[in-house]
C-alpha cells in the first residue's frame, strides 16, 4: 500500500512540473511557393523561389529555361546574366538594382539580388518582357505564367520606345570607317592609329585627318604597336571629348551605346571566333601561329542574332579582305558580345576609351550593311 502511494505521489509531482513549463508554439512550415509555365510546374533543385516585399523573386535557372529563354553568364568580372528569347535581350548585372531591356534601362520595384549565392530575378518583370501573363493563387501560393510558345513575342512596352529591339547600331551619315591597308610603312601594326582617327572622325565629322597624321603625331611611337595611352594622347590633341575605365562590363557597354557612345577597345582576336562566310559574324582573317593577337577595335553598336547577343564592331584589319558585292569585312562587323567582354576583361584588363556624343545625334539605325 505504502508502495502505491509512493507511485501515485511520484506520478503526480510529475504532473505538476510538466504543468510548469511554459508551453513553445509549434509552427506549421509555410507551404512553398510554386512556379508553373503554360501549366508546366517547374522544379527547383536547390535554391527556392521567395517573396521580397510582394514580388515573387525566382532563381535564374529553372524557370527561365521554361520561358524559353537563352541562359548565358559573363565569364569574366561581375557577375552578369544574360537572357535572349527571339528579339528580346536582356542583360542582369547581380551587382546593379535595374536591367537592360533591349538596351533600355528597366527599373522594377524589387531589384535582383543574390540569395544564399543565386542571383533571383522578378519573375513579372522578365514575363512581361517577352508578353507573358503573369498571375498569382494566394491560396495555393502558386505563380502561374504564361508565355507565348512560339518564337516571335509581343512586343514589349518598356520606359523608352525602342524602334529597333534586336539592334542599336550607331553611325554617321558618311563613311568613317578606314582600314589599316595602305596606311604607310607601319601598316600591319596600326589598328591603334587607325581606331585613333576612326574615333576622331566620328566625333568631328569631315575632318582633313588620317591614320598617317595620327601615326605621326607621336613620334616616339613610330614603327611601334600603340596602347591605350596612345590613342587617348590623339584624342585629346584633336580636342574629342572621352572617357576611360578599367572596370569595364558589358552591362556598361549597353547603355553607353544607348547614350550615343562609341568605344575603342583592345582585345585578343583570338578570342573571337573564326568565321569567314557571308553572315559577316566573327573574326574573319586567320593566324598561323600560337600566341595573343592584340588588336583594337571600335565598338559602335549590338545586334541580336538567332538569340545571341553581337557587339557591331569597327575592324581595321581589312587587309585584302571584301564581300563580293566590295564591302569592306570589318566594317559593321559583329563579334560575340561575350568574347568581346572576356577579351577587353582578360587581355585588355579592363581597359575601354568611351568617345562622348559631340551634341551631334548620331544615326541609330537596325540597318549596318547597305
Amino acid at each position: 500500500m505504502k508502495t502505491t502511494n509512493r507511485l501515485f505521489a511520484s506520478i503526480l509531482v510529475c504532473i505538476i512540473i510538466f504543468a510548469m513549463i511554459p508551453a513553445t508554439p509549434v509552427y506549421a512550415s509555410p507551404t512553398s511557393i510554386r512556379v508553373t509555365v503554360n501549366g508546366r510546374m517547374v522544379h527547383f533543385p536547390d535554391q527556392q523561389p521567395v517573396m521580397v516585399n510582394n514580388r515573387l523573386l525566382v532563381p535564374v535557372g529553372g524557370v527561365f529555361d521554361d520561358m524559353g529563354f537563352l541562359v548565358q553568364w559573363e565569364v569574366v568580372g561581375p557577375r552578369i546574366a544574360s537572357l535572349t528569347r527571339g528579339d528580346v535581350s536582356i542583360i542582369i548585372p547581380a551587382d546593379a538594382e535595374n536591367f537592360l531591356i533591349n538596351g533600355v534601362v528597366f527599373q522594377p520595384e524589387v531589384p535582383q539580388q543574390i540569395i544564399n549565392n543565386r542571383l533571383m530575378l522578378p519573375l513579372r518583370a522578365i514575363s512581361d518582357a517577352i508578353g507573358g501573363t503573369s498571375n498569382w493563387d494566394p491560396v495555393n501560393r502558386i505563380a502561374i505564367i504564361t508565355v507565348p510558345e512560339d518564337d516571335t513575342p509581343t512586343p514589349i512596352s518598356t520606359p523608352i520606345p525602342t524602334p529597333t529591339p534586336a539592334a542599336f547600331s550607331i553611325d554617321r551619315d558618311f563613311n568613317w570607317y578606314l582600314t589599316q591597308m595602305d596606311s604607310g610603312e607601319d601598316e600591319f601594326i596600326n589598328c591603334g592609329p587607325a581606331v585613333a582617327t576612326m574615333a576622331t572622325l566620328w566625333y568631328f565629322q569631315y575632318i582633313d585627318f588620317t591614320i598617317e597624321d595620327a601615326r605621326n603625331s607621336i613620334p616616339e611611337r613610330l614603327n611601334q604597336w600603340w596602347f591605350h595611352r596612345d590613342i587617348a594622347s590623339v584624342l585629346y590633341d584633336a580636342g574629342v571629348s572621352f572617357d576611360w575605365t578599367d572596370a569595364f562590363t558589358l552591362y556598361d557597354a549597353l547603355v553607353w551605346l544607348r547614350e550615343g557612345r562609341i568605344m575603342t577597345a583592345l582585345i585578343d582576336a583570338t578570342d573571337i571566333t573564326f568565321r569567314l562566310d557571308e553572315t559577316r559574324i566573327g573574326r574573319f582573317y586567320s593566324y598561323d601561329y600560337d600566341g595573343i593577337l592584340g588588336h583594337f577595335i571600335i565598338i559602335r553598336g549590338y545586334y541580336i542574332v538567332d538569340g545571341n547577343l553581337y557587339f557591331v564592331v569597327y575592324d581595321p584589319w581589312t587587309i585584302g579582305y571584301y564581300c563580293a558585292d566590295g564591302w569592306p569585312l570589318g566594317r559593321g562587323r559583329l563579334f560575340c558580345a561575350f568574347e568581346v567582354t572576356y577579351s577587353i576583361m582578360g587581355w585588355g584588363q579592363g581597359w575601354v576609351i568611351i568617345v562622348n556624343n559631340p551634341g551631334q545625334p548620331p544615326t541609330q539605325t537596325g540597318q549596318l550593311w547597305p
